[in-house]
């Protein structure tokens, strides 16, 4: 058993607060073993595969993990807002045997060939059969991608690497001891799960765990819990800076990631709550990669920080970043091993200083009829239409063309302009290959809990 998995299991011993997710209840060690007795007995009903974890909890949720590691079991993460349909298509294309929640509407989940029992706190999904599904060898945790531009993956990575992680974030960041780490990122994100959620917990910090992400909510607590850290979402730091009510106390230090630390964004935070963002650059791939500390509002938004002990950046093809470390993941599940130097998709490039910048995303062109069209191309054309809020550009498998150009637009103003309209106006600044085959006008672009958009629901609307 690795140390990291050994460490973790000694919180079951604890007997001070670890962990809290409503202000009225902090969980101590003994606590959390009582919850994991809840679920014990149906992991050993289920003696092969993966343990699937979904929860709102942070109690809950290191019960269930920690149990599934005392089992010697491999973990796979989902996330605890999914809608109904994308939990399930997730779990039937995992290697899970079974799957743990504490969440009331998952009684609403279809799965053929499973079924549901009660136990205690928890709901429990078991595969029907002994039958043995195919599963990596090794102690492991499984998170599956955001599926920015198309169905999620799920992502293998050894505990090892996750120990890696941990370790460059403590030799990177100094820290008190102890103190109230404040999480407001989710626990099948990479970024909330490693630095906000085991981080902390190894580092012998009281964890407290929004099961609601909305930033009025966490605003709220975090005046409440006065934290010495907080990890959290650009969007709930663009809310909170922003939006009025009680002082919110001033934390050593401030993290975020899930999306880009804009300027604007920094000059809020300083101007309105007197911090100093730090912005954290990586992926569910290889974790947190690079941290830019106290990132000052004047610096250049491209700017996504310095690499993390034992990571190693290099620019490829042009402006290809890579990286290589011990952090990465091993595979896509039920892909081959993941090749060296890892490609993060980003375009950027290396400051003398060693800073790392991000000038944009590797994006594969659709290919129509032979002919290479740009998705940024048609988005920028798009958008440069007053009534267009957002547009997410899409290649569509066609026969005979290979693929069709669809794109996704959000408007200003409900109903403002219609789909031929806005073709007619794509004629005017785009070749006619490139102008949309289908334009489809949505309420609300898809975005996940880290306000990525969410290719793999737009899939579904062609």
């Amino acid at each position: 058993m690795l140390p990291i998995i050994t460490d973790l299991l000694k919180l079951l011993d604890r007997q001070d607060e670890l962990l809290a997710s409503s202000s009225e209840k902090w969980f101590q060690g003994n606590e959390i073993a009582a919850l994991a007795g809840d679920v014990e007995g149906g992991i050993q009903e289920s003696p092969y595969g993966a343990v699937g974890i979904s929860s709102s909890s942070g109690p809950h949720f290191l019960a269930v993990l920690l149990t599934a590691m005392k089992a010697e079991r491999p973990q796979i993460l989902f996330g605890s807002k999914w809608p109904m349909h994308e939990l399930q298509s997730a779990l039937l294309s995992s290697p899970c045997s079974i799957l743990i929640s504490d969440q009331d509407r998952v009684k609403d989940l279809v799965v053929e060939d499973w079924d549901m029992r009660r136990a205690g706190h928890f709901y429990v999904w078991t595969k029907k059969g002994r039958l043995q599904p195919i599963c990596p060898d090794g102690e492991w945790l499984g998170q599956f991608t955001s599926g920015t531009t198309g169905r999620s993956r799920l992502v293998i990575r050894s505990w090892d690497a996750i120990a890696d992680e941990i370790h460059a974030l403590e030799e990177a960041v100094e820290l008190p001891e102890g103190g109230t780490f404040f999480n407001m990122a989710p626990f099948h994100h990479s970024y909330g799960f490693c630095g906000g959620f085991i981080w902390p917990l190894l580092r012998g910090s009281k964890v407290y765990t929004v099961s609601d992400f909305f930033p009025s909510a966490c605003r709220k607590r975090w005046v409440q819990l006065q934290p010495v850290v907080v990890y959290g979402l650009p969007f709930q730091y663009e809310f909170i800076s922003t939006s009025p009510g009680e002082d919110v106390p001033v934390p050593i230090r401030a993290f975020s990631a899930g999306g880009p630390l804009t300027g604007d964004l920094r000059e809020k935070a300083y101007a309105n709550l007197g911090i100093l963002i730090s912005n954290n650059y990586g992926c569910t791939e290889a974790g947190t990669l690079c941290i830019y500390p106290e990132m000052p509002p004047e610096e250049n938004s491209s700017s996504v920080g310095w690499p993390l002990p034992n990571r190693r950046f290099q620019i490829i093809e042009g402006n290809q970043l890579s990286v290589t470390g011990k952090c990465l993941m091993d595979r896509y599940f039920d892909s081959p091993p993941v090749s060296i130097p890892y490609r993060t998709g980003d375009l950027g490039a290396i400051r003398e200083d060693g800073c790392v910048q991000v000038s944009g995303r590797l994006r594969h062109v659709i290919q129509v009829g032979g002919v290479k069209v740009s998705p940024e191309k048609v988005e920028d054309a798009l958008k440069s239409h007053p009534a267009v809020a957002e547009a997410v550009v899409m290649g569509k498998p066609s026969p005979g063309f290979h693929e069709q150009v669809h794109a996704f637009i959000e408007l200003v103003n409900p109903g403002s302009v219609r789909e031929e309209e806005l073709r007619e106006y794509c004629k005017l600044c785009l070749l006619p290959v490139e102008v949309p085959k289908r334009i489809f006008i949505l309420d609300q672009i898809p975005k996940s809990d880290t306000g990525k958009v969410q290719g793999k629901y737009l899939i579904e609307v062609q």
